[in-house]
Order: C-alpha cells, then sequence, then structure tokens
C-alpha cells in the first residue's frame, strides 16, 4: 500500500512539474497569459514580431510592388482607357464586321480605307 502510494505520488509531482514547465514554455512564447491569448497560441495564431528595420523594408518592398503593378496595368490598359483588350478587340471587330456589311450592301468595294471611313461613321453615328 506504502509502495502504491509513493508511486502514485511521484507520478503526481512529475505531472505537475510538466504542467508548470508547460506553462512556462507558454508565457515565455505567448507573454501574456490571458485566455484569448492562450486560445491563438494553441490555435495557431501565433504573433509574428518583426523589428523597426524589418517593417520598414517590408513597407518599401509593398511599394515597389505597387509601382510595378501600376505601370503593367498603364501599360495594358492606358489611361482614359476603360474596358479591357479583348473587349476592345470585340468591339472593333463587330464594328468593322458591319461597315464590310454596309459598304458591300452599298455595292462598293470594301478595302481597308473603305473599312476605315465607315467605321469613323458607325461611331459618328452612335455618338449621336
Amino acid at each position: 500500500m506504502k509502495n502504491t502510494l509513493t508511486i502514485i505520488l511521484i507520478i503526481l509531482v512529475g505531472l505537475l512539474g510538466l504542467t508548470v514547465f508547460g506553462g512556462y514554455r507558454v508565457w515565455r512564447g505567448v507573454g501574456d497569459l490571458s485566455f484569448a491569448n492562450l486560445v491563438n497560441y494553441f490555435g495557431g495564431a501565433a504573433k509574428i514580431e518583426i523589428d523597426q528595420d524589418m517593417k520598414e523594408k517590408l513597407k518599401e518592398e509593398a511599394r515597389d510592388l505597387e509601382d510595378r503593378i501600376y505601370n503593367e496595368a498603364t501599360e495594358h490598359n492606358p489611361e482614359g482607357d476603360l474596358i479591357p483588350d479583348e473587349w476592345d478587340d470585340k468591339l472593333k471587330k463587330k464594328i468593322k464586321e458591319e461597315s464590310k456589311e454596309r459598304l458591300l450592301e452599298k455595292g462598293k468595294e470594301a478595302t481597308e480605307e473603305a473599312v476605315d471611313d465607315e467605321m469613323n461613321k458607325i461611331i459618328k453615328e452612335d455618338e449621336n
């Protein structure tokens, strides 16, 4: 009986030691042992600490990336271009087809120059 109590006591002291050691590790990692921080710590939402130099470097990289994205966007869609390029191409193709049809209906030859003139007429009609 005495041996059994000794073994139980050793196990309890060992578990208490493990609990204290685990609590110390959490306290060292989290810093604040509030319930919310413990939930975040064990839930995987641990906080990443970044020093001031790293923050400045990340901000600079973000600005550079923003500039590159802006430059790329303005290259492919210049200012004043309100719709994506593939939509522009589809509209131009439809207007060109309509221009060719109108010229053929009038009995005229659909040369590039004649089609361009007819396209300009269609656009002007649409503006009015």
